[in-house]
């Protein structure tokens, strides 16, 4: 366990994920979504890597849907930190709403309950 007090999990396989802005200050937006790399996951939170550029805002929430154990995982957050510079970027998204699968198989895996 680290600072943020959830156990990272990181995939034992590359997991490609497809992100989009999903609301910008409060609006609806239909984006092109864009394929990222999900680095580790937890009850709260994920990173991922991408080429793109995403702002770090409470202002823009990502909705990030990917694949794990056979199952569609679908979240919605914001970037909290990246770091990085020209088309190599890394971000700290934090959780904000998560499908039920989700939640369980975390929890399964790192005992850990996070459902509020």
């Amino acid at each position: 366990m680290d600072k943020r007090g959830f156990d990272r999990l990181r995939p034992a396989y590359i997991v490609i994920a497809d992100a989009q802005i999903y609301k910008y200050k409060d609006k609806q937006i239909l984006s092109r979504s864009t394929k990222v790399t999900l680095r580790d996951y937890s009850l709260k939170g994920l990173c991922f890597s991408s080429s793109l550029n995403f702002p770090v805002s409470n202002e823009v929430i990502l909705s990030v849907e990917f694949t794990l154990f056979g199952k569609k995982i679908k979240v919605k957050g914001n970037i909290v930190w990246k770091i990085g510079s020209q088309h190599d970027y890394i971000y700290g998204f934090e959780i904000i709403s998560a499908n039920l699968f989700y939640h369980q198989l975390v929890n399964d895996l790192t005992g850990q309950k996070g459902i509020d």
